[in-house]
């Protein structure tokens, strides 16, 4: 969840709309930088049951989730 759920919140936040774990995966791919991709990829496959592409630290996925929800704060609190 830590690495596919903020990204599903951020993109309702963002958006108004509820997406799929696999869709914020690649939500998540195409919105914030590419240092992410590893976590994303990793959380990706298990969420597919897939062979892992490579084990990312347990901290990598905390600092993108709190990546995420700041970047959600900003965006909330944006007047525009």
């Amino acid at each position: 969840w830590g690495a596919l759920g903020p990204p599903r919140l951020h993109h309702t936040i963002a958006t108004g709309e509820v997406i799929s774990k696999e869709a914020a995966g690649e939500y998540a791919k195409d919105t914030f930088g590419a240092e992410w991709h590893p976590v994303l990829d990793e959380a990706l496959a298990y969420w597919r049951e897939e062979p892992s592409p490579g084990r990312q630290p347990l901290e990598a996925t905390g600092r993108f989730a709190l990546h995420v929800i700041n970047s959600a704060r900003r965006a909330s609190s944006d007047p525009t």
